[in-house]
């Protein structure tokens, strides 16, 4: 069944809208603050015919930036994945780089609680569901026991 199918059958959990909005603001001002701090004293040095800040090249200045880019463009990636995430009577739907993975509740294996997320596992695919994001954590797990296969549940859940 297609992605547009799973539309109409969604089923909706209160969220805090606000915390993706934190968090990426955070992850992305975080992000743009490390790259300047560490590019514009190389930049100002070159404008002014100096040499690099404390032993620094240009080519360690630019693979810090790509480093930072690629670590804070994944950790906004994983905020987006969970902002995404989307419930049906069917199963969960997760975005991922090639579309979306949809995991029917029926093929749940196994149903972990870790730190802060939930991690429901198939034979094929993992989705992890953090749930901080949802307003009453109790209704979130009452949809899982309830649609989940009871077998897949450890003993911690």
């Amino acid at each position: 069944m297609s992605d547009s199918m799973h539309q109409a059958e969604r089923i909706d959990l209160a969220r805090y809208w606000w915390l993706p909005v934190l968090v990426l603001t955070f992850l992305i001002g975080g992000g743009g603050y490390g790259i300047w701090a560490i590019t514009w004293p190389a930049v100002k040095a070159a404008r002014l015919g100096q040499p690099l800040p404390a032993g620094w090249t240009w080519a360690s200045v630019i693979g810090v930036d790509m480093v930072l880019i690629g670590l804070f463009g994944y950790l906004c990636w994983q905020a987006l994945i969970q902002w995404l995430t989307y419930f049906t009577i069917e199963g969960i739907g997760q975005p991922r780089l090639g579309g979306y993975a949809f995991l029917r509740w029926s093929e749940v294996t196994r149903v972990t609680r870790k730190l802060n997320t939930i991690e429901l596992q198939s034979s094929g695919q993992t989705l992890q569901i953090a749930y901080a994001q949802f307003r009453d954590i109790d209704q979130l797990i009452t949809l899982i026991r309830e649609r989940v296969p009871a077998r897949a549940f450890q003993s911690d859940f």
